[in-house]
């Protein structure tokens, strides 16, 4: 099991479910950095060989050391760190798939979602912004419309916004991210 722990992640064996193990604990992740440590860790996704760390969860974006830590955890005892995707928004929630990063991206204007390469060198692939599919949402208070978590399955994101519902997008591509739909009765008229 991979576990945000507020101030980084551990790696717990549960394979004896009433006798869970912790394997791994990191802490203070990028306290080295000026700007560090990483903190209000609430969120990590794992695929394969890769965690990836968020966070904050909260906050404004640009007063705190804000991105996504990519670890090698294909040794669960040892796991190092390989990348940092730094970000000037906070990032609550992500989700990890097939060497791609999709991140909440609740920035102090636009919100959406963020695509990154994390095969290697983290680098951007696209992004997604409600309120370029949606201009009206941008007069509205940005609470209403943030991001709170993502989830990719078979090349399709869900996004949960808070009151402008879920919004479903084919990220196939991600420099062109596609509306296939929208769930939730509000809209930024009402």
């Amino acid at each position: 099991a991979f576990v945000a722990v507020t101030d980084g992640y551990a790696i717990v064996d549960i394979s004896t479910p009433s006798q869970p193990t912790v394997l791994a604990e990191q802490r203070g992740l990028l306290a080295d950095r000026e700007d560090g440590p990483l903190e209000q860790i609430h969120d990590v996704k794992q695929d394969g060989d890769t965690l990836l760390v968020v966070g904050p969860a909260n906050g404004r974006g640009g007063e705190y050391l804000s991105g996504a830590v990519v670890v090698d955890v294909s040794d669960p005892e040892s796991p190092t760190q390989r990348g940092f995707y730094e970000t000037d928004y906070p990032i609550h929630n992500c989700a990890l798939v097939d060497g791609r990063a999709y991140l909440t991206a609740n920035g102090r204007d636009a919100v959406g979602l963020e695509i990154v390469d994390v095969t290697g060198e983290p680098t951007r692939l696209g992004r997604w912004d409600l309120t370029d599919h949606e201009p009206a949402w941008a007069d509205l208070p940005r609470l209403l419309r943030v991001v709170h978590d993502v989830w990719v399955q078979d090349g399709v994101a869900y996004l949960a916004h808070w009151d402008a519902g879920v919004w479903i997008l084919d990220v196939r591509d991600p420099s062109s991210a596609t509306v296939l739909g929208h769930i939730g009765d509000r809209t930024a008229a009402a």
